[in-house]
């Protein structure tokens, strides 16, 4: 007999492991977006807003009908009625303002100009005239206004007592920028000399913007413009405690107000 294959043994053999993946968690597929609703009202008002802006800035109903023109002389009235003619037909959003009140630069005796529109095509028109404080010596229907503006009119009877002086070449301008002397420190010096009493005063302007009052043939020299005030108080003093003070003297020196100095005339010079 032939032999019999041997038998392997039969031990009991750990379990072999296979490597799994993981098993990826299931998705419930992508979430459902919200949908908001459109808040209409905002909206509607928001265009009702603009709808009435561009009405009111387009519209003919708030074109300019009437203006009212307030402070204004005869004179001048029918040149700002002429002016405001160009506004007709122009509704009251598109009117430029300072377009309008540039036309009072044609006039210098104007100190401020201001126009008001309303959108029921009606307008208010205000004029303010400068006050004059002294008139410019050799220079007819010139004049020095309380803002310091050396301008011209021609009211009559427009004669300021005081009179200013200037040595040196002056221009009509508003504000006099390249002289040495500030015109609305001399505006000032015009407008309070009055307290001191004394019958025609003029106000001298040197070249170098020194200043000086003349009065009944005293010089009093106040130099340049620095501490007006204190100059014209203490000469106020002086004139109370010396009321002859002007009368007697050729010159008085207060350009240093705490220690005057005064020149006597002499009695040919009385």
């Amino acid at each position: 007999m032939p032999p019999k294959p041997k038998r392997r043994p039969t031990g009991k053999t750990a379990p072999r492991q296979i490597a799994t993946k993981p098993r990826a968690a299931k998705t419930t597929g992508a979430k459902k977006r919200v949908r908001r609703r459109v808040r209409w009202t905002p909206i509607l008002w928001i265009l009702l807003l603009v709808n009435l802006s561009l009405a009111y800035r387009y519209s003919p109903m708030t074109t300019l009908q009437t203006v009212k023109i307030e402070g204004a002389r005869d004179g001048d009235r029918e040149f700002f009625q002429t002016s405001l003619k160009e506004l007709n037909g122009i509704p009251a959003f598109q009117i430029n303002i300072p377009s309008v009140e540039s036309k009072a630069d044609q006039i210098d005796a104007i100190e401020s100009f201001a126009f008001q529109k309303s959108v029921l095509g009606s307008g208010r028109l205000v004029v303010k005239y400068r006050t004059p404080v002294a008139r410019i010596e050799g220079m007819p229907n010139v004049f020095l206004g309380r803002d310091g503006a050396i301008f011209r009119d021609e009211r009559p009877g427009l004669v300021p007592e005081m009179s200013v002086i200037f040595h040196t070449g002056v221009k009509l301008t508003v504000v006099t920028v390249a002289a040495p002397f500030n015109t609305e420190r001399i505006a000032w010096l015009a407008d309070n000399a009055s307290v001191l009493g004394l019958p025609e005063t003029r106000i001298d302007v040197a070249d170098t913007g020194s200043l000086s009052l003349l009065s009944e043939g005293a010089k009093i020299v106040l130099g340049v413009s620095d501490d007006l005030p204190q100059k014209l108080t203490r000469l106020k003093q002086l004139i109370e405690q010396n009321p002859s003070l002007i009368a007697d003297a050729k010159e008085i020196n207060l350009m240093d107000p705490e220690r005057p100095v005064w020149v006597r005339r002499s009695q040919e010079e009385r």
